[in-house]
């Protein structure tokens, strides 16, 4: 129905209520009108709901981002350390490997001026430096050792990381691919929601939009089922007088615990 033809049967219906003034004639009138509304609003109320989980699905997609770049740069993090520690523990070999030519040829010429040394006395203190120097030169040889395999476990780890970050960057592409896809099918079907509400809300008379609107400052759902007598919405059984006044259709009626609209489920299942 369109909007302008919903408003000339609106404003009929109104008119027949007053120009008739008999509630039997007119109140049959009145329920097919209010039990149309209901369904719209539901139908509106769908669009709304579905629109709110469809923006919170796309408010994830910057989060799903981030978490795909932190993989990568978690990886690349721990390759730059490794690659930081191997490259001072070249460094501190290097320094070693001076400091032993240096212990070495110290210990050469200690060896070559023992033959020259004419005292007993200084034979054995020439003795006991080329001893330490030995051990001083054993001392550094074991720590060139030390380092060289620390550099062997740095560049084993190394290769690790380089073949986890080729492997994580590869599958990260896809995620990034797969969010971005998912991010416009978000994008589209949002679209789709927003016109097919804004067309359902043309349909609805101003009187019933403004009473929904009221109700949802308070609730996302401001128009809640009543099924088996119970309100949807806060779960409580409704009184019986009222659910025989929502079947009425005679207005819009609220429920007494949580002051939603209600409308009677198997009324609004099926879209007109």
């Amino acid at each position: 129905m369109s909007t302008l033809l919903r408003e000339v049967v609106t404003a009929s219906l109104r008119n027949s209520l007053t120009l008739m003034g008999n509630p039997a004639i007119a109140a049959p009138t009145m329920a097919i009108f209010w039990k149309q509304e209901l369904h719209l609003l539901k139908r509106f109320q769908d669009h709304t709901l579905t629109m709110g989980q469809l923006e919170r699905d796309a408010a994830t997609m910057e989060e799903r981002r981030r978490a795909v770049a932190v993989r990568i740069a978690t990886i690349r993090e721990a390759l730059t350390e490794q690659q930081h520690v191997k490259g001072e523990g070249e460094h501190a070999r290097r320094s070693e490997e001076l400091e032993i030519e240096v212990e070495r040829e110290r210990l050469r010429e200690r060896e070559t001026r023992l033959y020259a040394i004419k005292t007993n006395k200084e034979y054995q203190a020439a003795i006991k430096e080329i001893a330490e120097s030995k051990q001083r030169l054993k001392d550094r040889e074991d720590q060139a050792i030390g380092f060289m395999e620390q550099i062997e476990q740095c560049e084993t780890r190394i290769a690790q990381l380089s073949a986890q970050l080729a492997d994580t960057e590869t599958e990260c592409a896809t995620q990034r691919a797969a969010l971005a896809q998912e991010e416009m099918a978000l994008k589209e079907a949002m679209t789709r929601e927003r016109q097919a509400r804004d067309v359902v809300a043309q349909q609805i008379a101003g009187e019933a939009m403004e009473l929904y609107r009221k109700t949802q400052r308070r609730f996302p759902d401001a128009l809640a089922m009543v099924r088996s007598g119970v309100c949807s919405g806060c779960h409580m059984r409704l009184p019986p007088q009222r659910f025989v006044e929502i079947r009425q259709y005679v207005r819009i009626y609220d429920c007494p615990n949580c002051h939603r609209l209600l409308t009677i489920e198997e009324e609004t299942s099926d879209e007109a």
